[in-house]
């Protein structure tokens, strides 16, 4: 399934389906590969040393582009597919994965 298909299943969130919507959230954000970064399980990457070798920094600008194109992947997957997700998932995120105890 796409996830534009993946997204516009996805119910709004009322707090009576979490385990639900919890679930289509998490397979959409997992069709973009993103799901990381939305948990913050893929972590900025730290800064280099200012010795850093010319190896080292290339393996730094590798990684730091993959994190910011996955951080705007994430952004726009929430705001694109349904405004509403966005909102519910910048205020019960981290609790995307986990239901609130």
């Amino acid at each position: 399934m796409s996830a534009n298909n993946l997204a516009m299943n996805i119910g709004k969130f009322d707090g009576a389906n979490y385990n639900k919507w919890s679930g289509q959230v998490e397979l959409l954000l997992e069709s973009k590969h993103v799901l990381g970064i939305v948990t913050g399980d893929l972590k900025k990457p730290e800064a280099l040393a200012e010795n850093a070798s010319a190896t080292e920094r290339l393996a730094h600008a590798t990684l730091m582009e993959s994190y910011v194109d996955k951080h705007g992947t994430a952004r726009s997957t929430l705001t694109r597919h349904r405004p509403t997700l966005y909102y519910h998932c910048t205020t019960v995120i981290p609790a995307i994965i986990s239901p609130p105890r």
